[in-house]
């Protein structure tokens, strides 16, 4: 009988002692329009589980998840994710959502929030938040026990997580003002600085004429360009949708394809955007695709603040299309 208990004490701490741990990496990165999540998973060698799971933030959406650079399999139970990788020993997994609702938080309430809850043993959470854009000051933040970074990024680091944790952030005032003069001189800049432009010339044609420089101007004449547009002019007349169709087949392969009926459908879109529409290319293909079509004037990639804008390119415009591609 003593032998049985000894037994099963001697079991019972083998499986206490030999429980695998994982160390969590997440940045969330917050935009005034959306809120970027990046999950680092590192299991230890001797991980044995074939899958693990763990409660994304609130209302967040999927963008892919990657082993190496390699999609995994993985479903989905209210807001738990399960992951399927063939193997986890000693792997390291990025799985990336994407909330619109978390901006919205901090515009309607002045807080950000959200729980972490994994179904798995978690050694160390580094949880990092980025504010992208200028969201004002913050006056309380969950838990105390953070590090504010050189570049202004929030840290916690929590050991041995074994319940939900849950990160707050309280602003002092909304940045919706702020953020919307920004957005607004971004936007508009080119035009202020036209109109002062033709303010400086017609005062100065107004003060040379006084003087007797200048008997008579004609304005109708004049062609005032004083300065080149960031975004160069798109234009919006190409083939017809059969055409397009069947030379695009011809000449670009099937993710190329995708691409370029996303940006002909969404002239303009980000390529962050470009994503969310075609969420079985990887970041970094998307990157290698666009890149090439730049090249071959296919697409044009314009950068506008800190975001690259795409756009179709000239090789797109009526009657060149096909021309063009057959040079290639």
């Amino acid at each position: 009988m003593l032998k049985k208990i000894l037994f099963f004490i001697v079991l019972i701490s083998l499986c206490i002692f030999s429980v695998n741990s994982a160390e969590v990496k997440i940045n969330a990165k917050i935009y005034s329009e959306s809120t970027i999540f990046d999950y680092y998973i590192n299991f230890d060698e001797n991980e044995s589980y074939k899958s693990f799971s763990f409660e994304k933030p609130r209302d967040a959406k999927l963008i892919y998840a990657l082993e190496s650079g390699t999609n995994i399999g993985y479903s989905q139970s209210g807001d738990y994710f399960i992951f399927k990788p063939e193997d986890m020993n000693g792997k390291n997994f990025l799985i990336r959502f994407v909330s619109v609702s978390k901006s919205e938080q901090i515009l309607n309430e002045h807080l950000f929030s959200v729980y972490t809850n994994f179904n798995f043993p978690v050694e160390n959470l580094t949880f990092t938040i980025s504010l992208k854009e200028d969201l004002v000051d913050f006056s309380e933040i969950v838990p105390r026990n953070y590090e504010i970074t050189k570049s202004g990024n929030l840290v916690w680091t929590v050991n041995d997580v074994t319940t939900d944790t849950f990160f707050l952030i309280k602003f002092t005032d909304t940045p919706t003002s702020k953020n919307t003069s920004l957005q607004f001189i971004e936007k508009y800049w080119h035009i202020g600085l036209l109109l002062l432009v033709l303010f400086i010339f017609i005062g100065t044609a107004i003060i040379f004429k006084k003087r007797g420089y200048i008997e008579k101007i004609n304005v109708e004449k004049l062609k005032i360009n004083p300065f080149k547009k960031k975004e160069k002019q798109i234009k919006q007349e190409i083939v017809n949708e059969e055409k397009f169709e069947e030379l695009t087949s011809k000449y670009l392969t099937d993710n190329e394809k995708e691409v370029v009926e996303v940006v002909k459908n969404n002239q303009g879109i980000s390529q962050y955007d470009i994503l969310n529409h075609l969420p079985s290319i990887t970041k970094s293909n998307l990157s290698k695709i666009i890149s090439k079509l730049h090249s071959r004037k296919i697409l044009s990639r314009i950068k506008v603040g800190k975001v690259n804008k795409i756009y179709l390119g000239d090789k797109i415009e009526k009657g060149k299309l096909e021309e063009n591609l057959s040079e290639e």
